[in-house]
């Protein structure tokens, strides 16, 4: 539950920010990929990204937008990441406490 909050939030404060326009030329050279890849013409700049361009040129089917397919796959990125972190963060905590408390019961931390 706190993950999936923490996703919300993520996307709460990054929609209102998200881009309209391909602003740098490496937006444009990816837009570009996705009609036509094309190493020799910088389309996209080597090393090419092929799976990025992939993945971009199958979400454009549902957005039909360069743009607007680049800033998805962002954002959706960024939700999973933040939800794997959050997992990872637990799961590290959970067992530096569990070691914590093992050795302050032995006394471990207790020993001069």
């Amino acid at each position: 539950m706190i993950a999936l909050s923490l996703a919300a939030l993520s996307l709460v404060t990054r929609l209102p920010y998200t881009t309209h326009i391909l602003y740098h030329w490496d937006s444009v050279n990816f837009a570009f990929a996705m009609g036509r890849f094309d190493l020799a013409q910088n389309q996209p700049q080597p090393p090419g990204y092929v799976l990025y361009v992939w993945l971009t040129r199958a979400v454009n089917i549902i957005f039909n937008d360069a743009n607007k397919s680049m800033v998805a796959i962002s954002v959706v990125a960024s939700l999973f990441s933040i939800i794997a972190i959050y997992f990872l963060g637990r799961s590290l905590y959970r067992t530096f406490l569990m070691h914590c408390s093992r050795r302050s019961l032995r006394g471990g931390y207790m020993r001069q």
